[in-house]
């Protein structure tokens, strides 16, 4: 691909095919991206999707969530209009926060059509349904001002969306129509975002290729999705109650038949089901599949849930230990809802959770349960006792005999992680002996 923009908010790259119709591909919401932290930019979303069909294809990526509320749009604009030949038409397409920039930015591109998989209306917290609490922490750091589908700026485009209508998403889409002139297609059960139940039940290429060609029937497509959709994962999930869906999970989860995304869903309904043989098939397919995959940790956090729902907080606990993002508020969760002394005891001497949530659990249980707030405390207590001997020790020797001290030092940091004294003391000693790399 040929980068033709890359600034702080918004990398634009282009492939030429020298054809008639022109994709514009906006980058999607990530869980690795903040709203005003930028990252690097990562792989291209849809990679060469519509260049690999015969079309120019344009890959607007993002450093942050930011919901495309950059002054570099306009800039990335002018340069897809200046460079999209003339003769050839301009389709936008992307998926949730792309999907909303997919309309969004509609009209200021010209586009002939949209494809927008589960995009938002708006992120304006006046715009959205009263139940929907997304993206209200990311509306307030950003200056979100480039709100043109609420705005009336899109009435007159034309596109498809595609949403689940037993989902949050489902308001968003009825606003979308209201303010557009969109198609909809319901892909029910197929949660947010909708691309994976799409691409199973119809396909993604396909539906590129339909709207490029203008072939697409918006009826067949329905009838098509509706059909296969009782054979997919999200279906039987759902409909787990039922002895033949359940048996077919079952059968898919011995069999290793589930990819990566009907993993998670089963084990998100897990979460929120009180049915055993569902959460059992959960926490089996959490301990045998995808282990060694970008999701491996989302799957961990996900199957620690489980096991604290079912009341096994040390197992919980162990899921939670080595993550690269530990998940604070399961953690506390588990210290608060330990019944028994000696669980909570072995999950203390794994001294992995930060001395300050220790201290926060205890002090939330001390009048409900005060033998198990006491425990808690008497082991924060003796931790600090530890580090501080060390550190102590330490600070004797800084003068004579670093190395001894860094040792001495190294050794507090174990015990107490997030003691920062000790962590800059351990820092400056490092820089002594020249051991930061």
């Amino acid at each position: 691909m040929e980068v033709l923009f890359s600034g702080k908010d918004l990398r634009l790259s282009y492939l030429d095919n020298k054809a008639e119709i022109t994709f514009v591909i906006f980058d999607p919401w990530s869980p690795d991206k903040h709203p005003k932290n930028p990252v690097e930019f990562k792989n291209y979303f849809g990679k060469s999707v519509a260049f690999d069909l015969g079309f120019n294809q344009f890959n607007i990526d993002t450093s942050k969530n930011h919901w495309y509320q950059s002054h570099e749009i306009h800039e990335v604009i002018d340069i897809i209009l200046k460079k999209t030949p003339h003769n050839s038409k301009i389709i936008t397409y992307g998926a949730s926060m792309g999907g909303f920039a997919a309309i969004n930015f509609s009209e200021s591109l010209n586009a002939h059509k949209f494809i927008a998989i589960s995009p938002q209306f708006s992120i304006d917290p006046t715009q959205m349904h009263p139940s929907d609490n997304r993206y209200r922490f990311e509306f307030s750091q950003i200056d979100y001002k480039y709100d043109f589908i609420a705005s009336n700026k899109c009435i007159s485009r034309e596109g498809y969306i595609f949403y689940d209508d037993k989902h949050l998403d489902k308001f968003h889409a009825e606003s979308i129509l209201a303010k557009t002139k969109a198609e909809a297609i319901e892909v029910t059960y197929s949660d947010h975002p909708s691309a994976p139940m799409v691409n199973k039940t119809y396909g993604l290429k396909r539906i590129l290729f339909e709207v490029a060609t203008d072939t697409l029937n918006v009826t067949d497509i329905r009838q098509t999705i509706k059909s296969k959709t009782k054979e997919s994962i999200e279906y039987l999930a759902t409909h787990h109650h039922n002895t033949e869906c359940i048996s077919e999970i079952k059968r898919r989860a011995i069999d290793n038949d589930l990819n990566i995304h009907e993993v998670i869903y089963i084990l998100n309904t897990a979460i929120k089901s009180e049915a055993e043989e569902l959460t059992n098939i959960a926490l089996f397919i959490s301990s045998t599949c995808h282990q060694n995959t970008p999701k491996s940790d989302e799957i961990k956090r996900m199957r620690a849930r489980i096991l604290h729902k079912k009341n096994l907080h040390e197992a919980a606990f162990i899921e939670l230990i080595g993550l690269q993002k530990q998940n604070h508020r399961i953690m506390k969760e588990i210290l608060i809802e330990c019944d028994d002394l000696d669980t909570l005891q072995r999950i203390l001497d794994f001294n992995a959770v930060p001395h300050q949530l220790l201290t926060h659990s205890a002090t939330s249980i001390k009048e409900s349960k005060p033998i198990h707030s006491e425990l808690i405390m008497d082991f924060v207590k003796s931790i600090n006792e530890r580090a501080t001997l060390f550190r102590d020790l330490a600070l004797q020797h800084e003068e004579k005999n670093i190395r001894k001290a860094y040792l001495l030092m190294k050794q507090a940091n174990q015990i107490k992680p997030d003691g920062p004294f000790i962590r800059n003391k351990l820092s400056i000693y490092m820089k002594k002996l020249n051991l930061n790399n």
